[in-house]
C-alpha cells in the first residue's frame, strides 16, 4: 500500500523547529509496517528529517500549492492520502485526487460555523474518506458540530511522549 502524507503550509518537517503534527507526522511514518512505501509531502524547509521518502512544495497561495502537492501525489500513485490539519487542502485535494481516499488528521477540533459557512464546510467534509481526530474530546465536539457529515471519524492518539 502506497500512503502520502501531506503536510499544510508553514510546518517544519526538519529536526531545527519542528512542531508536534512534524514530529507526530515523522514518528507514525517512521514507525509504520507501510515505512518503505510512505512519502511525505511537505513545505520545503533548510534541512528535512532522514530517513523518509520527502517530497517538497515551494510556498504560495492555497491554489497554487494544492496543484503542486497534486502533482506530487500523482507522481507518487498513493492508495491512500493523509492530509494533516488543514481542511480546505484535504477536500481540494480529494477532488483532484480521485479514486484514491484522503483521510483528514485533526489535531484540533473543528471549529463551528455560521449557518452560510456551514454549508460550504459539509461540502468540505463529504469530499473526505474519513477523519482522524487525536482525541475523543476533538471526534465528540465533530460529531456535535457537524451530525450530517458524511466521513467516517476516528480518534487515534499521537504517540507522542
Amino acid at each position: 500500500m502506497k500512503i502520502a502524507i501531506v503536510l499544510p503550509r508553514n510546518m517544519h518537517f526538519g529536526p531545527r523547529a519542528a512542531s508536534s503534527i512534524d514530529l507526530c507526522v515523522r514518528d507514525a511514518a517512521l514507525f509504520s509496517r507501510y515505512r518503505d512505501s510512505t512519502t511525505v509531502i511537505c513545505q520545503e524547509v533548510d534541512q528535512l528529517f532522514h530517513g523518509l521518502a520527502v517530497r517538497t512544495y515551494r510556498p504560495g497561495s492555497t491554489r497554487q500549492r494544492v496543484a503542486e502537492i497534486a502533482s506530487i501525489a500523482r507522481d507518487v500513485r498513493p492508495d491512500l492520502v493523509v492530509v494533516h490539519q488543514h481542511l480546505p487542502s484535504a477536500s481540494a485535494l480529494a477532488r483532484r485526487l480521485r479514486p484514491a481516499p484522503v483521510l483528514l488528521h485533526k489535531h484540533n477540533f473543528i471549529d463551528p460555523v455560521t449557518w452560510f459557512r456551514r454549508q460550504r464546510r459539509y461540502r468540505q467534509l463529504n469530499r473526505l474518506a474519513g477523519i482522524v481526530f487525536v482525541s475523543q474530546t476533538c471526534r465528540d465536539a465533530f460529531v456535535e458540530a457537524f451530525p450530517a457529515a458524511s466521513p467516517a471519524s476516528f480518534v487515534a492518539p499521537n504517540g507522542l511522549d
